[in-house]
């Protein structure tokens, strides 16, 4: 018996090659949906940060070897996104200093005006043994990319938030906690 308002064509479909996979041998892919177009510099006022609008949504797809789309259960809870911030032509890392190193070693936030973008890496934080049993890794291991379209970082005197998307508004109805700031407008 299905539960009220459900029917077979809403149910969640459970892929046969999720369960026959070979997790070692799974192709990841990263896109983003909703692009940022906009933040706001804090400059040297670190308490006064406003987010960037709209934001930011990936898409994580995962296949077998055979392009088989596939979910695998156990494998989920390790795996995590990085964000970075990158010049505008997305050569250059700006996020972090040259004495950091490493994965999550500093936070990702705008300080200074200009053109920037922002990259997604997927990690994984578990290793897979031999006989399938899942354990933490010493490392991330980076599983796939992508980049953002370039945004701006304006004066905070100018920045007004983008509205609401309805994919914001989507994910919020949901109960995803997403920070969405609506500025008033400038006189």
């Amino acid at each position: 018996m299905l539960p009220e308002g459900y029917s077979r064509n809403h149910l969640p479909r459970i892929q046969v090659s999720s369960l026959l996979s070979d997790p070692r041998n799974l192709l990841y892919h990263l896109e983003v949906v909703q692009q940022p177009q906009r933040a706001a510099e804090f400059s040297n006022y670190p308490l006064s940060r406003l987010p960037v609008t709209p934001p930011i949504i990936v898409r994580l797809d995962i296949h077998d070897a055979s392009g088989n789309p596939v979910v695998p259960e156990a494998e989920l809870p390790f795996l995590i996104a990085h964000l970075s911030l990158y010049n505008e032509n997305g050569l250059e890392r700006v996020d972090r200093s040259p004495t950091q190193s490493g994965f999550g070693s500093a936070p990702v936030f705008i300080q200074w005006r200009g053109r920037y973008q922002l990259g997604i890496t997927l990690l994984q934080i578990s290793s897979v043994s031999p006989s399938g049993i899942m354990g933490l890794a010493q490392h991330g291991q980076a599983l796939a990319e992508t980049r953002t379209r370039v945004f701006e970082v304006l004066p905070r005197h100018q920045y007004s938030a983008a509205q609401p998307t309805r994919l914001t508004q989507s994910f919020i109805r949901q109960g995803a906690r997403m920070f969405t700031f609506v500025s008033p407008p400038h006189p």
